[in-house]
């Protein structure tokens, strides 16, 4: 299977037909690093390393893009502890800060969108279909709040007395409602269940993840050891 691209994963965010669809050269640096005389496809399937940059382009060519994209390549696709587990970013005027949360939420739903293409309802008809969907977004949730590679990690879905997988019949059984609505909010309708997860080292808590785990959600309670 061939490995994504930083310009493919680019253009997924910017949906492929935005006129900024395709990365500049000086984005693909700040992702991929400097070219040091590799291939395109082994400089764009890799990372870099962190580092304190200056960036000096015109208004308008994707400063924004560049940090956040680099950011999410780096440290989210690859999980590389170099890079900071939070992104925080300074701006001026609130109407600029709107103008970036709206525009960051559209690439992330975007690459969410991608990355879950294919999956319907009558593919997750199964318990053992179902606990598999829930452990591959587990596993990519390990990687990326935690910043642990899931391959340290040993994942297990939880069953009742019955063997069956511990998880509601009904497509998105958890569901709330805000106080204040958000164009992006779907109610928190989304499929659940109930993992246990050993890692090889201690980990520090809390320990919540997964969609709406600032509210609570999602929280994993620590075992005693055996």
């Amino acid at each position: 299977m061939s490995q994504l691209r930083f310009d493919a994963f680019f253009r997924t965010a910017f949906q492929a037909d935005a006129p900024a669809a395709q990365p500049f050269e000086y984005q693909v640096r700040l992702a991929c690093g400097e070219p040091r005389g590799q291939i395109v496809d082994e400089r764009l399937a890799g990372g870099t390393e962190c580092r304190s940059l200056l960036v000096n382009v015109p208004t308008g060519c994707g400063k924004t893009a560049a940090v956040v994209m680099a950011w999410l390549w780096n440290r989210i696709h690859f999980a590389r502890p170099d890079w900071p587990r939070r992104l925080v970013y300074y701006l001026p005027m609130r109407t600029v800060v709107e103008q970036t949360r709206e525009n960051v939420r559209t690439w992330l739903r975007a690459l969410d969108g991608a990355r879950a293409e294919g999956r319907t309802e009558d593919d997750l008809r199964s318990p053992a279909d179902r606990a598999e969907f829930l452990l591959e977004d587990l596993r990519e949730q390990v990687r990326q709040v935690l910043g642990i590679d899931p391959a340290a990690a040993l994942f297990e879905a939880m069953a009742d007395q019955n063997g069956a997988f511990k998880v509601r019949e009904r497509w998105r059984p958890i569901q709330f409602k805000r106080y204040r609505s958000k164009r992006s909010d779907d109610g928190g309708r989304r499929l659940s269940g109930a993992f246990r997860v050993r890692f090889e080292r201690p980990v520090m808590g809390p320990v919540a993840l997964g969609h709406s785990s600032h509210f609570g959600l999602g929280l994993f309670v620590p075992a005693p050891r055996a």
